[in-house]
């Protein structure tokens, strides 16, 4: 594994989504749902470079790990869109701002974060503190977990269009047609794929 640890020694940035998914696999699959962004596009993307596809340089992955070595967070930058959002999944506070002091000393333009609070809003408040500008948070998102899926009972009756004509020719400017639903007379059966 060619792996190289930048800045603090408790962050450790892969170069391929296959290094990092060696190194944080086992930490990813713990906590699936969150983990899910990630998770899904290192996979995607190892996919791609067996199918020798090249990925951008300025792609990286991210482990974070305790004092004990034990990987406790996690991120990525792989965003094939600008402006190339890191992705951060939850990670210890300290480690979050330190990641910002990380990227500033790196270089790395970063003017926009997404992923889990409150490590996105600790890193963007360091980097902006590091390197100017302000925090604006654009849109918030909520993950929901489907615990468990239960089957609606079939509903009786069905839906159907039937074409009016001459009714209503107010109702389309004059066309003297237009489209209603009406409820079935004979009850029906749905069936209702779970």
């Amino acid at each position: 594994m060619s792996a190289t640890s930048v800045a603090a020694p408790r962050l450790q940035f892969c170069k391929t989504p296959g290094e990092f998914l060696a190194v944080a696999g086992d930490h990813l699959a713990a906590d699936p749902v969150v983990s899910t962004v990630v998770t899904t596009v290192a996979h995607r993307l190892v996919a791609q470079q067996a199918d020798g596809i090249a990925q951008p340089d300025r792609n990286w992955w991210l482990v974070v790990r305790d004092a004990s070595g034990t990987v406790v967070g996690a991120g990525m930058r792989a965003a094939p869109f600008a402006p190339y959002p890191p992705f951060l999944l939850p990670m210890p506070d300290e480690e979050a701002v330190a990641l910002a002091h990380a990227l500033h000393e790196r270089g790395e333009e970063v003017r926009a974060v997404n992923g889990a609070v409150p490590a996105v809003a600790l890193c963007a408040a360091e980097l902006t503190r590091l390197g100017g500008g302000r925090v604006q948070v654009n849109q918030h998102t909520r993950l929901h977990e489907l615990g468990e899926l239960a089957c609606p009972a079939a509903a009786r009756g069905s839906l159907e269009l039937q074409r009016l004509k001459g009714q209503g020719s107010s109702y389309l400017g004059g066309s003297g047609s237009r489209v209603m639903p009406v409820l079935a007379r004979k009850p029906a059966r749905r069936s209702v794929c779970c």
